[in-house]
């Protein structure tokens, strides 16, 4: 287990928390390659820092995990395509919103 990180080396490594580390390891969309039985400590490869990073910036965009899950598993530019457009007209309808209960004020 030399090359392996721990959960907490990980965590400074990838910029994510351990906390959400093992949200995503319980989710399945970031499984630590190892799992010491006794201890239940959790390690981590370091070609997995780069995945790691990927979740926590779509995570950051607000993409839920399910949709996370199925760009790692096809990691096609069309689906942030699809997303950045979701996003503009989800923006652009809370912000017609908020014109209208600024009328309405």
């Amino acid at each position: 287990m030399d090359e392996l990180l721990t959960i907490g080396e990980f965590s400074q490594a990838c910029g994510l928390s351990a906390r959400a580390l093992r949200s995503y390891a319980g989710s399945g969309l970031l499984p630590p390659v190892a799992v010491d039985r006794w201890t239940g400590y959790r390690y981590y490869a370091p070609v997995q820092i780069q995945q790691a990073k990927v979740i926590g910036l779509l995570r950051q965009a607000g993409m839920p995990l399910r949709d996370i899950a199925g760009l790692l598993t096809d990691p096609a530019p069309a689906r942030l395509d699809d997303w950045d457009r979701s996003l503009g007209r989800e923006l652009a309808s809370r912000r017609q919103a908020l014109a209208a209960a600024r009328h309405e004020l």
